[in-house]
């Protein structure tokens, strides 16, 4: 069973970063399929010698399902996703899944985006959220379904930046990569090359880096991380 989890795993992390169309995919997929199926055609004698690449398409048939996988679950690829439509001025129109999830320290619930409005234009929107509440902000008076307005900045991931990125690039035909990456938690860098460069990401992320921090005893994080304290 692990041998079929990996190349399918495997699919699915290079359709994350690479962001294939989906014609590459289903031709990809066809390929492997049809050259599986092949081999039940030959003769038994043939097929006993090319078993270990009859393996090899089996994997590479996985691994294509599972860029199948992830291609139809990434909300990114569609016009209405709500980061497409998002703008410093807009506001999000979001619906709540479920009921709040109380914390220690908050309030937590999963909503989805059901438009986004902008200089007095509704846009049908789609997209997840997972919101947070504090507990002074009112939050237990909502309920499931209720819809809410977030007016909440935008703040772009590192995926939305090589993404941006890679689009640009296409028509130079450049190769992107990255290394790194924008998470507020990691304090991160961000490293994105194009063309010949992408050789020397790694060599770029080795560069000796200086992190310079404040430590105040006995008071709560300011991190995102709403169940941590600092204690002296």
């Amino acid at each position: 069973m692990l041998r079929l989890l990996l190349p399918l795993a495997t699919g699915i992390i290079l359709q994350w970063y690479l962001q294939c169309s989906l014609i590459y995919i289903f031709i990809l997929l066809g390929s492997f399929l049809l050259a599986f199926l092949l081999f039940f055609l030959m003769p038994a004698k043939g097929a006993f010698h090319l078993r270990r690449f009859q393996g090899f398409l089996l994997l590479g048939l996985l691994a294509a399902a599972g860029m199948l996988l992830i291609r139809q679950e990434d909300g990114r690829q569609y016009k209405n996703w709500y980061g497409n439509l998002y703008t410093e001025s807009a506001v999000l129109l979001v619906k709540l899944d479920e009921p709040l999830l109380i914390k220690e320290r908050s309030y937590k619930a999963d909503a989805s985006v059901v438009a986004v409005c902008n200089n007095n234009k509704k846009l049908a929107a789609s997209g997840k959220l997972l919101l947070y509440f504090t507990k002074d902000s009112g939050a237990p008076k909502l309920q499931y379904g209720q819809l809410l307005l977030i007016n909440k900045p935008y703040n772009w991931t590192s995926f939305d930046v090589v993404g941006k990125i890679r689009n640009s690039m296409k028509p130079l035909k450049l190769k992107v990569g990255h290394a790194g990456t924008l998470d507020p938690l990691a304090t991160g860098l961000l490293i994105v090359c194009t063309g010949k460069l992408t050789k020397q990401i790694d060599t770029f992320q080795a560069e000796e880096k200086e992190y310079i921090g404040t430590m105040i005893l006995g008071a709560t994080t300011p991190s995102y991380d709403l169940e941590t304290e600092v204690n002296q």
